[in-house]
């Protein structure tokens, strides 16, 4: 069974596809480095992914990104 990402996963991952490191994220986000590690680890886990590339890489086939949320 597949779960769904939350808001801020899907947040974070666009971030990610558009280069932000997690303390890029961070500072952009107003959260702290941790919560933003919390959120990649639990959507590369929902996503069944290995790496921030591979999560993107996944959310945007199915969907949860599209072109237009990366710059």
């Amino acid at each position: 069974m597949q779960r769904e990402l939350t808001d801020s996963e899907v947040r974070t991952l666009v971030m990610c596809a558009n280069g932000y490191t997690a303390k890029g994220t961070a500072r952009e986000c107003h959260r702290s480095e941790h919560t933003i590690s919390d959120q990649l680890s639990a959507a590369y886990n929902k996503l069944g992914a290995r790496n921030a590339p591979h999560a993107v890489a996944i959310a945007m086939a199915r969907g949860i990104i599209s072109r237009g949320d990366v710059l």
